[in-house]
């Protein structure tokens, strides 16, 4: 039952025992009444009547008072009942909102705990997967490295090895003694950081070609004279190659370069021509580059030094040039089988034979002597300062150049002409040559 309810309620309960007493009451007076007067009657009716308006009064007062105490009986308890109810409400409230809080904390922390799990599960997970991946890629990358290293290394040595064929069919193209010693220059500087060539003259180097050693390097003004601790000098002394890295700990060599670093390595080669010393190579890696480890460099210089030796030694000693067919036989008996035949020969193939050989002779002359070439020709004296050398060279040329070739063209005094005069017989001198 609702407040309302109760209160309409206790109004009407109010009413009726109000009500009943005044029924009372007016029933005790209508027996009086019946036992009196009529004058009294009539008194006693309007006392009556006031007695009834005052009790009316009296009834709607106390029905007033009884309303008013009700109302504000039923004010306070609804007060009572509302503060109750809010307390309650709030106390239930704040309870549902700790069993929320409680509940939200219990399913928080059992959630960072599972995500916690499955966080370190994916880590894990992730770090092994990156791990295989970075090891499957560093398999990979090594196997790569292996190839590309090898593809890279039998690159460089299909390149290498093609440069030396290269360079031997260089060497057998030369055409003089020049030619020779230039090529091995050049072919030599594309092997070694450093190379430089030098001429033996006497009991000094002369210095031919260098390359490598900077600008303020100049060959022609290098010369190294006789020293046992020269490494050039006891190269040619042993007529074998000698390196840097074949002598012993402490022992003292010296180089025309100077001291090289404790990585560097030098190498020097004799190049003989019948059993003579001519040149020698140097060659080292005392380079600001990059240095490669090992490296065949020292082996390469070696093979081409000794193929242009064997080149100088066919142009010099064998003349590199064809057998002249009227050459007379220099058998002091005669054969016992008939001689071998030959293809026939022209005039212009016996003239150009000799030319050939007239140019090995000169250039020999002016390769193995150029200061003197030089001095010669500023004085205008090559006849006079190169004596010995030319009658020696014309000896050879008339020995093996037939009579009736020599007869009809003068090309050993030509090519003293044109070798080593520049083409000006002035430089001969007076008494020519």
């Amino acid at each position: 039952m609702t407040f309302d309810q109760q209160l309409t309620e206790r109004i009407a309960e109010t009413r009726r025992e109000i009500l009943a007493q005044l029924d009372d009451r007016l029933k005790t007076l209508a027996a009086d009444l019946g036992q009196v007067a009529s004058a009294e009657f009539e008194a006693r009716t309007q006392s009556a009547a006031t007695a009834v308006a005052a009790a009316q009064a009296d009834a709607e007062h106390r029905v007033q008072e009884a309303l008013a105490a009700a109302q504000t009986d039923a004010e306070r308890r609804a007060q009572d009942t509302a503060a109750a109810a809010q307390a309650d409400a709030s106390r239930q409230v704040e309870e549902a909102v700790a069993a929320c809080r409680l509940e939200l904390d219990q399913r928080a922390a059992q959630s960072a705990v599972a995500a916690k799990a499955e966080t370190d599960a994916r880590l894990v997970a992730a770090v092994a997967a990156a791990r295989q991946e970075v090891e499957d890629a560093a398999r990979q990358t090594s196997d790569r490295a292996v190839v590309e290293s090898r593809a890279a290394s039998l690159q460089s040595e299909f390149e290498q090895l093609e440069r030396v064929i290269q360079a031997v069919r260089r060497f057998d193209q030369a055409r003089s003694l020049t030619d020779v010693l230039d090529t091995l220059g050049d072919v030599a500087s594309r092997e070694a950081p450093r190379v430089a060539l030098f001429l033996v003259r006497g009991t000094r180097l002369a210095g031919w070609r260098a390359t490598g050693f900077g600008p303020s390097v100049d060959a022609r003004a290098i010369e190294v004279s006789s020293d046992e601790a020269s490494l050039l000098w006891r190269s040619i002394a042993s007529g074998q190659p000698l390196a840097t890295t074949d002598l012993t700990p402490g022992h003292r060599v010296t180089t025309p370069f100077g001291a090289l670093g404790p990585d560097a390595a030098g190498l020097a080669v004799p190049i003989r021509v019948g059993g003579e010393t001519v040149a020698v190579v140097y060659a080292d890696d005392a380079s600001d580059g990059v240095r490669e480890v090992p490296s065949p460099w020292p082996e390469v210089i070696e093979l081409l030094a000794r193929h242009a030796a064997r080149c100088l030694e066919v142009l010099t000693l064998s003349k590199a040039v064809q057998p002249i067919a009227t050459t007379p036989p220099r058998t002091t008996a005669p054969r016992a089988t008939p001689p071998a035949r030959s293809a026939p020969t022209t005039r212009a193939d016996d003239d150009e034979s000799a030319r050939r050989y007239a140019r090995l002779l000169v250039s020999e002359i002016k390769l193995y002597h150029e200061a003197a070439v030089t001095e010669g020709r500023t004085g205008h004296n090559l006849s006079d300062r190169l004596r010995s050398e030319i009658d020696r060279a014309r000896k050879l040329y008339e020995e093996r150049v037939p009579s009736e070739i020599r007869s009809r063209s003068d090309h050993f005094h030509q090519e003293l002409v044109r070798t080593l005069a520049n083409g000006d017989p002035a430089l001969l001198g007076a008494s020519g040559a």
